[in-house]
């Protein structure tokens, strides 16, 4: 997909950076698990976010590569569930804003590189 520079491909690139920000946090949990199962977030983009009551949910762009899903239960009685999923497999079935959200992410994961 080209970018444009639409208003949403800038909206989505500002959240787009402020997540990787928050991943580099010291007390970031989800930075925790991600390292902790091998994968490096300096060049991480969180796609998704699904809190709920028990536990949050992931999606996060890892090196302009693959996609990594988190699941991190709230109060930590269970370990974290941690998927990786190829781009490929991910873009099928995709809307339009998340092909957007996924095409500037990758934007932005491939000039940090």
């Amino acid at each position: 997909m080209k970018l444009i520079g639409s208003k949403m491909e800038n909206d989505f690139r500002q959240e787009l950076v402020a997540s990787n920000v928050a991943l580099q946090e010291p007390n970031s949990n989800l930075r925790r698990v991600l390292e902790a199962s091998g994968f490096n977030t300096k060049n991480a983009y969180v796609l998704r976010w699904t809190p709920d009551q028990t536990d949050d949910k992931y999606g996060v762009l890892i090196e302009a590569s693959y996609l990594v899903w988190v699941e991190v239960e709230k109060d930590g009685s269970v370990e974290p569930s941690v998927e990786k999923q190829e781009l490929k497999s991910y873009t099928l079935g995709l809307s339009r804003m998340h092909q957007v959200k996924l095409a500037v992410a990758v934007d932005l994961a491939a000039s940090k590189m």
